[in-house]
């Protein structure tokens, strides 16, 4: 029961409230010993289209991908969860802005090569968009930490999709 109320059901990632709690409890600690942290907001490029083209249950799968690709790629210490949709936030903790940078490009990087096979036609590929923000002093709390790296996928979203933007 523990299991089915943290996990995202499609996925098998964290889920939303899952996540925050993880969340929550880094910030406060990265804050308490002052080590850095970083966090990245991740939308799926053109999901309303996937859905459209191939339908929905298609768009289950290449959510299910889109997992599978981001627990491949992050370390062990990292914590993804699925916000809702085709959202998802990723927490790197000790990670400092360089190594986000690295990070966040390796993990767009490695979705952007990622295709769900299908049994007729073409494989779907998709691509995604990240906002990055490392933790600074004017993140006095959690929510104004991750508007930051909200806005920060906004810019990706608004420039072109399929990249990185840092706040």
């Amino acid at each position: 029961l523990e299991l089915q109320a943290n996990t995202d059901s499609l996925t098998l990632l964290p889920n939303r409230s899952h996540f925050f709690v993880f969340a929550h409890k880094e910030f406060a600690r990265a804050r308490r010993y002052n080590e850095p942290l970083s966090i990245a907001m991740l939308d799926l490029d053109h999901f309303k289209k996937i859905n459209d083209t191939y339908g929905h249950e298609i768009g289950d799968l290449v959510l299910k991908a889109l997992g599978k690709v981001c627990l491949e790629t992050l370390r062990e210490s990292d914590i993804i969860g699925r916000i809702g949709g085709e959202e998802f936030a990723v927490l790197w903790p000790n990670t400092d802005h360089g190594h986000s940078r690295e990070a966040a490009e390796r993990l767009r990087a490695a979705i952007d090569v990622a295709k769900l096979p299908l049994e007729r036609g073409l494989p779907v590929q998709f691509t995604a968009s990240l906002g990055v923000a490392t933790l600074g002093n004017e993140d006095i709390n959690l929510d104004v930490f991750l508007s930051r790296a909200d806005k920060a996928l906004y810019e990706a979203k608004r420039t072109g999709r399929n990249k990185v933007c840092f706040s």
